[in-house]
């Protein structure tokens, strides 16, 4: 998708990119996942506005980082694990920004992305 932006009285064009566009990666998808996983973890359901916040994030970020994007398009699964890995980190900043307490209910590891363990401590 290209967008016009007029800056400074000239239009200049930049180029929107999606991760589903470019990748076998649907970013709604994983942010699904990992909302449902935080959800189970803190047995609360989590709003639905969280889903699409982070499906956006990762295309605003993709569209305007590069090394992001290196990452993302990397082989197998570490592009996939790598969008998985910054959803959780993304979400965990939600949830502290939305509920303190809740942060809390989450293990330290889960806000630099690493995955929930499998039991709870």
């Amino acid at each position: 998708m290209i967008v016009d932006d007029m800056i400074h009285g000239s239009f200049t064009q930049r180029r929107t990119r999606l991760v589903d566009l470019e990748t076998p990666i649907v970013p709604r998808a994983i942010a699904e996942g990992v909302c449902e996983e935080a959800s189970v973890w803190l047995r609360r359901p989590l709003p639905a506005q969280w889903v699409r916040d982070l499906a956006v994030r990762a295309n605003t970020v993709y569209t305007h980082n590069a090394r992001f994007r290196r990452k993302v398009r990397a082989g197998g699964n570490a592009g996939r694990d790598y969008l998985w890995m910054f959803m959780r980190h993304w979400l965990a900043a939600i949830v502290l920004r939305h509920d303190r307490s809740l942060f809390a209910r989450l293990p330290d590891s889960y806000g630099v992305g690493a995955a929930l363990p499998q039991e709870r401590s």
